[in-house]
């Protein structure tokens, strides 16, 4: 029996103009209970995910805890997909309790990278069939921004993992998906210095805090926290 795991709060917030009023909802993505099933959920997102940007899965397979989380079959054959959930993690306790919205840019890409990195050493060496590895989010205040993306790209090309694919998904609403690869990129400083952004940082608000302003059909956001830039 699978067992339950916890999961964030994840979604588009939305304004509505009526007749009498406007207002701004959170449209939080609903995530099943237990793991297993959140991981076909996720594993469902990215299918649909991919096949709209061209690529063709023909089937999707939960394996036994044993194995490799998922099995594709794609028309040049099998692969292995393994999945990891991605937490931004700045102080001890729960990260999805932290209210705090500022992120470390380069500290994210550290992290995501380091993900990759345990996962891939618990195999070793690549096999005969290859194995992709899905990182996915299902929090708000871990959602990276473009540079954080672009430092883990360029920390995993530094130190290359055995998966043959590392993408990056979070859900944008209960159909849709952001999905990016990690793993290989193709320049993805542009001829920056990955010590160029150590000190730099980005917020990420918490949906839960926006409100219509009266009077107007503007929906703003909480204020950041205090912390420096």
């Amino acid at each position: 029996m699978s067992a339950n795991k916890p999961t964030g709060q994840i979604g588009p917030v939305k304004v509505q103009r009526t007749t009498v009023a406007v207002t701004s909802s959170w449209d939080k993505v609903h995530f099943p209970a237990e793991k297993t099933e959140i991981e076909k959920a996720i594993v469902e997102y990215f299918v649909r995910t991919m096949s709209k940007h061209g690529a063709t899965i023909l089937a999707a397979q939960a394996n036994d805890e044993a194995n490799h989380d998922f099995t594709l079959q794609l028309p040049g054959g099998r692969t292995y997909l393994e999945l990891t959930e991605l937490q931004y993690r700045d102080g001890p306790g729960r990260p999805y309790d932290s209210r705090s919205q500022r992120i470390s840019t380069f500290t994210y890409a550290e992290q995501i990278a380091g993900a990759v990195q345990r996962k891939a050493e618990r195999y070793g060496r690549a096999g005969s069939v290859p194995i992709h590895l899905l990182l996915y989010i299902t929090h708000w205040r871990f959602l990276p921004n473009e540079i954080a993306i672009r430092l883990a790209q360029h920390l995993l090309l530094t130190r290359p993992p055995l998966f043959e694919n590392v993408f990056l998904l979070w859900p944008t609403d209960e159909k849709d998906a952001t999905v990016r690869v990690l793993f290989p990129a193709d320049n993805p400083l542009e001829g920056h210095a990955a010590d160029e952004f150590r000190e730099h940082t980005y917020l990420n608000l918490d949906p839960a805090g926006w409100r219509v302003v009266p009077g107007t059909s503007v929906a703003e956001g909480p204020p950041p926290s205090p912390a420096s830039a």
